[in-house]
């Protein structure tokens, strides 16, 4: 039973992260879909109550996979191309930045808890920016009819959630940079690229 509780508290956090980061986003998008083009479908009466929540959370699972890719693109490059360009500014790296959390889980658990659930945090805006992103697309090339207004490109409120959406991801991707600064200090630990070069020289 110990075993069974500690092989759950450890697989806790990749359940969180997959809930917040992927399933939430990838939800909003497809329900959004759903509504846009088929506002009168009924899944209940397909699948029932249970499978159309097994239906729901699957097909949010899929769309928040491929939503994070997209995020990916928007996020992840241009700061991996930032930290190759300018020196001083290697710690952007979201490599470097995945090697920097396992090195802080591995050191203690509490602070490598903390910073994956802000990563899922910055995930889940990064992902919701991707969803909102894809469905103005769609709407624009005349899809999701349907849909609420709040993406149709035409309106201002659209671009201002838009805008919105996009600062608060680049507001949580800014705060785990500040936080495992402050992590490393509290543990002591060098930064992953000074970590590196040590362990070359040597």
């Amino acid at each position: 039973m110990a075993e069974l509780v500690e092989n759950l508290s450890k697989s806790l956090p990749v359940f969180v992260y997959d809930l917040v980061g992927r399933i939430c986003p990838g939800g909003v998008f497809l329900i959004a879909v759903v509504v846009g083009e088929e506002p009168s479908l009924q899944l209940t009466h397909t699948f029932g109550d249970a499978g159309s929540f097994l239906v729901l959370v699957g097909g949010s699972f899929v769309a928040g996979i491929l939503l994070n890719a997209l995020g990916a693109l928007m996020f992840d490059v241009p700061l991996q191309i930032v930290s190759r360009i300018l020196p001083e500014a290697r710690e952007l790296a979201p490599n470097l930045l995945w090697d920097e959390l396992d090195r802080i889980d591995a050191t203690s658990e509490r602070h490598g808890a903390l910073l994956f659930k802000m990563e899922a945090e910055a995930t889940l805006c990064q992902n919701l920016f991707a969803a909102f992103l894809a469905l103005v697309i769609l709407r624009s090339c005349g899809y999701l009819m349907n849909a609420p207004a709040l993406i149709d490109r035409h309106r201002p409120l659209t671009w201002i959630l838009g805008l919105l959406i996009l600062g608060t991801a680049v507001h949580r991707t800014a705060v785990i940079f500040r936080r495992l600064r402050s992590i490393r200090n509290v543990l002591h630990l060098k930064p992953a690229n000074k970590h590196s070069q040590v362990k070359r020289h040597s």
